[in-house]
């Protein structure tokens, strides 16, 4: 069911689609420690970072961006952004709980949390687009597979061919 819903056929050269295998995980929010210097003169200091796996993840995205733009500059008027999160079943259910799950009769509304998911396009800034402020359009949607992963869609939206701006 999962292939039905996860993005429309690309037909355009201008579409960027990204897809990131493995199980879509929610960017990790900045890990933090206090660092004592060796010089006694100074003072402890705060330092922050990002956690390995987020940056892991983060550079996997970023490759893969700059292979679909192939070189070309990043978007920069407004985009479409559609985000599809493909969750594994849990293992813990039953068949016939997995089969409605599979059927799409079941979808995730547990962690990680839809916004916490896509935090992870912040790592497209400067390759796919100049700042996600562009993002005018949104979907995003979570389901059930035997497959998971996480499946970006990037366009240009051309608001004279929309008879928006006419």
């Amino acid at each position: 069911m999962d292939g039905a819903l996860a993005v429309l056929p690309v037909r355009d050269e201008t579409v960027i689609r990204l897809v990131l295998p493995g199980i879509p995980t929610a960017w990790q929010r900045d890990g933090r420690r206090i660092i004592t210097p060796k010089d006694k003169t100074k003072k402890q200091f705060v330092s922050t970072y990002t956690h390995t796996e987020t940056r892991n993840r983060q550079a996997d995205l970023r490759q893969d961006a700059y292979d679909q733009m192939a070189g070309r500059a990043p978007f920069t008027g407004p985009i479409d952004l559609r985000y599809g999160a493909f969750m594994p079943v849990p293992p813990s259910w039953s068949n016939a709980k997995r089969r409605r799950a599979m059927a799409d009769e079941i979808r995730p509304t547990t962690r990680p949390d839809f916004d916490n998911l896509m935090k992870m396009v912040d790592a497209l800034k400067g390759i796919v687009w100049v700042d996600d402020t562009q993002a005018t359009d949104v979907f995003f949607w979570k389901r059930y597979t035997d497959r998971p992963r996480v499946v970006i869609e990037i366009r240009p939206i051309n608001l004279s061919q929309q008879g928006i701006l006419t």
